[in-house]
């Protein structure tokens, strides 16, 4: 009865430990890159790179999916009033999940901002991060 316990008790706490580190992503290092697609001129020079959404999963059961996102100016200029949007797309309707935007007045010319989406989303379901990055005039 007491090595059952102890088991019992050893198993418990490895649950405790584990919990919240679960995803259905088994690599979660890929990453995609992507160029902006120039309006105006204004994107000329900006690219990002984005790692492959990992879903997590809440406390209540609900999901949602954390990537991170490099925007780079590999332009001659700075580029200003950026705003970079990030869409959780799901392919198979090609419908929005859940959206997150990032507002930067001045990304200066050879710099890079960097950053982390986390974004909701249906558990189970497969998803694609679309990065637009556009310029906010005012």
């Amino acid at each position: 009865m007491k090595i059952q316990t102890i088991v019992l008790a050893g198993l418990l706490f490895a649950l405790f430990i584990s919990a919240g580190c679960t995803d259905i992503n088994s690599n979660p290092a890929q990453s995609e890159q992507g160029t902006a697609m120039p309006s105006d001129n204004y994107s000329e020079g900006l690219t990002y790179t984005a790692t492959v959404p990992v879903q997590h999963y809440r406390s209540d059961g609900s999901c949602y999916r954390v990537a991170d996102v490099n925007i780079m100016n590999k332009g001659a200029t700075d580029a200003q009033n950026v705003v970079v949007r990030c869409n959780l797309i799901d392919p198979s309707t090609n419908s929005v999940s859940d959206t997150m935007s990032k507002y930067y007045e001045v990304i200066d010319s050879g710099d890079h901002k960097a950053f982390t989406v986390e974004l909701d989303g249906t558990c189970g379901t497969i998803y694609e991060l679309e990065v637009v990055i556009s310029r906010d005039i005012k």
